[in-house]
């Protein structure tokens, strides 16, 4: 997969009707994206009761995929998002090449990331802050546009976005080992590790990681030196979470 800036990829997804009618209409939350108001409410319980894991109420589907001509079929195809880009017709998706069928990739790619930008008309946010991120010398993820069609409907230009994932913490960090968790509205308290969200097979499914770091922070007291130290021993681990929650501050995906 490229992620020429210059190059604008076309990628066309095939699925069966009924289950694209399905995902589009998917929320986390459970309700479909059209009974707004439920939805409104499963976000303000689960907000107040960090103790327990966001649900996940998108399904995977499958479907053939076709990036620039190459073609691979029996893909697993998802909604993806947390709520402002859940209210389109053109979902946000996640691809997953090896899903249905062990060991298929595209190239060394097996995890395809493709954010709607609902809330950005410009279609630009996204990649802009993650080249921004880069020059400045930080582990920012890749990122290029891609006109996307599913089931020969146009629904517009994507953000592909380079899935932050093994692959991507071997390009980074020069290996894909330690542990990588995802956060969506969550702290480091203990009353909240749960709401992270583990991502890679060798990641510690305990969260234990998370917990040294939430002591540490408990036990730290608010004077610069402190603070300064403690920001030392974080190191990339807050850079890297500072990168993730800027790309989804500004376009929502």
């Amino acid at each position: 997969m490229t992620f020429n800036t210059n190059h604008m990829l076309c990628i066309h997804l095939e699925m069966n009707a009924s289950d694209f009618e399905q995902m589009r209409n998917e929320s986390r939350f459970g309700p479909k994206r059209q009974q707004w108001a439920t939805l409104w409410t499963g976000l303000l319980l689960q907000a107040n009761q960090c103790d327990v894991p966001y649900p996940s109420q998108f399904n995977w589907y499958a479907g053939n995929i076709t990036i620039d001509g190459l073609s691979l079929d029996n893909v697993g195809v998802r909604k993806k998002g947390f709520l402002g880009s859940i209210f389109s017709d053109a979902p946000s998706i996640k691809t997953s090449t090896n899903k249905y069928v062990r060991g298929q990739y595209l190239g060394r790619t097996a995890n395809i990331t493709l954010n709607n930008n609902a809330e950005d008309p410009t279609r630009l946010k996204t990649c802009l802050n993650t080249k921004v991120f880069e020059l400045a010398g930080y582990p920012a993820p890749r990122c290029n546009l891609a006109n996307v069609t599913i089931n020969s409907q146009p629904m517009g230009a994507y953000s592909h976005l380079e899935t932050i994932d093994q692959n991507f913490l071997q390009r980074q960090f020069g290996s894909d080992s330690g542990h990588l968790y995802k956060g969506q509205l969550v702290d480091f308290r203990e009353d909240c590790l749960l709401r992270w969200e583990r991502k890679t097979e060798q990641t510690n499914r305990l969260g234990q990681p998370l917990r040294a770091i939430a002591k540490t922070i408990s036990m730290s007291t608010s004077t610069p030196a402190t603070m300064t130290a403690l920001l030392l021993y974080l190191g990339d681990l807050i850079i890297l979470m500072m990168i993730t929650h800027h790309l989804k501050s500004t376009s929502r995906h």
